[in-house]
């Protein structure tokens, strides 16, 4: 028997599809709207990508994806799900606002959410100086 695919959570897997599980176990009413897999960037094309349809491949395979976008009150989150948290999941979410804003430049700031499983004092205080809520569950 092949591995389960999970369409509930595109791009998620194992311990993420956990934490973010609990995550929203104890917060059910925390957003209005949750999307998935949200590409930003601009993506790279490939050396040799002749066609209109390899072209349009590349770069949807290689643009940046956020795990969930979520909306509340007119607050857009970009929200980073990741077991262990370390200074890849942050940077990757300092990215992605910078990259969500060039693409929304008539909305406002997104608020940036990192959702871990694990207490890292120093993410944590690296997260709380950038701005980022840091959530553990």
């Amino acid at each position: 028997m092949g591995k389960a695919i999970n369409h509930q959570f595109p791009h998620l897997r194992g311990r993420e599809i956990e934490i973010w599980q609990r995550f929203l176990a104890l917060h059910p009413d925390r957003f209005t709207s949750l999307n998935y897999d949200v590409r930003v960037g601009q993506g790279i094309e490939f050396p040799g990508s002749t066609t209109v349809a390899l072209k349009s491949m590349a770069e949807a395979l290689t643009k940046q994806r956020i795990d969930v976008v979520s909306q509340s009150g007119g607050q857009t989150t970009l929200i980073e799900i990741a077991p262990g948290a370390g200074t890849d999941s942050l940077g990757q979410l300092l990215v992605y606002r910078r990259l969500w804003v060039e693409e929304h430049a008539t909305e406002p700031l997104p608020a940036l959410m990192l959702v871990t499983d694990v207490d890292r004092p120093d993410i944590r205080r690296a997260s709380e100086a950038e701005g980022v809520e840091m959530v553990i569950v």
